[in-house]
């Protein structure tokens, strides 16, 4: 084992490119680098510039560190031949000192995200800058480089199999949410009478495209018909009363995540017991919640005030059908920051039952859903704990908690882990 400065393997590329036609990466503490087409979509909420010369020249082999959010991971040794922003750092590393997978593993532990945030610059987190000589300047235990590259074997192999794991598992979950937005679909919009489970008698037409027929004796209405928009504000945040902003309301579940930090949101309404909320930023994350206390929220909410035509009940489900946020999804106005509005909201169709059936397909999705919400629960806990144990095995591997040449021939001969659920789903007793 040997201590050395990243200087003394590590050399900055500068060069840039001339004709900006090179593959442009992308620099995630999620994922390391990748192509920016294979990126998920969350990641680039901002614009590429129109012309890419002037970006820096990546190979395959080099670190891309983003030194804005280098304490936060987001840097890798990149697989791929690219470009990437000018205000990325780029390093070229000296294969005859170090293995590049294994400074790629080496890198992306707790540990050193801990070094490089203290050794960042800036007041708050949010203006931390990791520089790249002072980066070049940090010191890192490296140990022999057939070591460096039987760790990094060792690694590959099993992450590889536990990132196939987390993949189908996330999967599963996509699944179970197609299969909730299809029962509150076909319930919402009288595709299945929910008392009968058979279809209804007769259908006419809706006049609406998103919509289809719907069951002849239900009423079609504008939601501004059916309930008020409370768009009164408050101007001061009021001490002791609760307080729910937009990442308080899960997606798709409105589950509300109690609130214990005071705001400094200029712009709040009040809200009642039995109201509706609807986020209007972001429509397509689905932050609809029906409340059941008193209190205040965020300006970012439209609180909706049903009348006795609709049931509260009722009118939550149907606000977060997929087919409803869909249809105000597709008229928002901004870019970077998508919302929407009362006067289009307001004027949305929807479907309005007779108030025993809107009480009946309330209660029938609610036991519905019940179940799926729960396993859906069950399998994010499921990928949290993997997602720990991978962390937990790459620490060790790397920082020689654990003997990777026998703990490979061990792995593979007594199937410690597999894909099996069973096999991973108590990272604890694996390989401690």
């Amino acid at each position: 084992m040997i201590r050395s400065r990243f200087k003394h393997f590590m050399l900055e590329r500068i060069e840039f490119s001339t004709t900006g036609e090179e593959t442009l990466l992308s620099v995630s503490e999620y994922y390391g680098v990748k192509p920016r087409v294979k990126a998920s979509d969350q990641d680039f909420a901002g614009s590429t510039a129109n012309s890419l010369k002037g970006y820096r020249k990546v190979y395959a082999g080099d670190l891309v560190m983003n030194y804005m959010l280098a304490w936060k991971g987001a840097y890798g040794v990149s697989k791929y031949d690219g470009i990437v922003s000018p205000a990325y750092a780029v390093f070229r590393i000296d294969s005859k000192y170090a293995y590049r997978r294994f400074i790629h593993y080496r890198l992306r532990t707790e540990h050193m995200h801990s070094v490089f945030k203290a050794r960042s610059k800036g007041i708050i987190d949010s203006r931390l800058r990791l520089y790249p000589d002072v980066f070049l300047s940090i010191e890192i235990t490296l140990p022999d480089l057939d070591i460096q590259q039987a760790i990094a074997d060792f690694l590959d192999r099993d992450t590889s199999l536990i990132d196939r794991l987390i993949e189908k598992k996330q999967k599963k979950i996509k699944l179970l949410e197609e299969y909730k937005q299809a029962i509150i679909h076909q319930a919402v919009t009288g595709r299945i009478d929910v008392r009968t489970g058979q279809p209804y008698p007769t259908y006419k037409p809706s006049g609406v495209e998103w919509l289809g027929d719907v069951p002849e004796h239900w009423e079609m209405n504008r939601l501004k018909s059916v309930a008020y928009h409370i768009s009164s504000q408050i101007n001061e945040f009021k001490q002791g009363v609760p307080y729910i902003a937009l990442e308080n309301v899960e997606s798709w579940t409105g589950r509300v995540v109690p609130n214990c930090i005071e705001t400094t949101e200029s712009q709040l309404k009040c809200f009642q017991s039995g109201d509706v909320l609807f986020g209007k930023l972001r429509p397509y994350l689905a932050k609809v919640t029906r409340t059941n206390f008193d209190g205040q929220c965020v300006g970012e909410f439209l609180v909706l005030r049903v009348t006795d035509e609709i049931l509260g009940h009722f009118l939550e489900h149907l606000l977060r059908s997929k087919s409803v946020i869909d249809w105000i999804s597709s008229s928002t106005f901004g870019a970077r920051m998508p919302r929407t509005d009362w006067q289009f909201v307001g004027n949305t169709i929807l479907t309005v039952p007779p108030l025993p059936e809107q009480t009946a397909i309330a209660d029938f999705l609610d036991n519905s859903l019940a179940n799926i919400v729960k396993i859906t629960d069950h399998t994010k806990r499921q990928i949290e704990l993997i997602r720990e144990y991978r962390t937990r095995l790459i620490a060790d591997a790397v920082t020689g908690r654990i003997d990777v040449r026998e703990a490979v021939e061990e792995l593979w001969q007594t199937n410690s882990v597999t894909c099996d659920d069973e096999a991973i789903s108590n990272p604890s007793e694996q390989h401690y």
